[in-house]
Formats: structure tokens, C-alpha cells, sequence
């Protein structure tokens, strides 16, 4: 499994994901320990087959992190007519599926990876 780290230089990168911590966990630790939030981007990209997630630092801009220009893009394509937001520190891609307990957020298979790298291509 794996999920894409987009850093504030916009340097994309497709990390591996163990099933050994949960993807919360992962992710958590990937953007530098702290709490995550996830942002349904799947409105903007309808025709890839699966509901691609945004997750993000939640205290990026308070910990004074670098701007993330795709990040921003992202999320205020989904809100355009709402007060501008910008998204501080790396950012990761995932997925919003069904788990066990209901809805839950899951990193992505090689074919999901794929198809979403080419869709971030065009955003960038």
C-alpha cells in the first residue's frame, strides 16, 4: 500500500505504507507528528474510481511551516466562494473507503497511486 507526499517544494514523492501501524499513524508521522486532517478532495477528481483524500498538518500554519501552493490549490478549489486558505507543511494522499467500523481513511493501491499522480499532474 502507499500513499504520495507532496512537500512544500513541491517535490512528489510515492511512499510505502506497512501494515504494521494504521494509516492515521503513518500519516501522522510522516508530516511530522501531530494531529491530521483529512480533506475530501474526491469532488475534483470524479472520473479516477475510487474518493482520493487530502490529509494535512492541522497546525501547520501555527507551527509556522512553509505555505504548500498545491495544497492551497486543492483546498480552495472545493470552496471557492469561501474566505481563502492557505495550507502549511507537507501533504499526503489516501483514500475514503469502508472498513470493518464504517468509513475510514486507507492509503492507496499501485493503481490508485498512478491514477492519482496523473491527476495531481494536471492540477500542478
Amino acid at each position: 500500500m502507499k500513499t504520495i507526499l507532496v512537500t512544500t517544494d513541491q517535490e512528489i514523492s510515492v511512499k510505502d505504507i506497512t501494515p504494521e501501524k494504521d494509516f492515521y499513524r503513518h500519516a501522522s508521522d510522516l508530516l511530522g507528528g501531530g494531529i491530521v486532517e483529512k480533506v475530501n478532495i474526491w469532488p475534483i477528481f470524479t472520473n479516477i474510481g475510487f474518493k482520493p483524500i487530502m490529509l494535512i498538518d492541522e497546525s501547520g500554519s501555527l507551527k509556522g511551516l512553509p505555505k504548500n501552493r498545491l495544497g492551497t490549490i486543492l483546498y480552495n478549489a472545493l470552496a471557492p466562494d469561501t474566505y481563502f486558505v492557505n495550507i502549511h507543511g507537507d501533504i499526503l494522499f489516501g483514500k475514503l473507503d469502508y472498513g470493518p467500523s464504517g468509513p475510514d481513511w486507507f492509503p492507496l493501491t499501485d493503481q490508485e497511486t498512478a491514477k492519482l499522480m496523473e491527476g495531481l499532474k494536471h492540477v500542478l
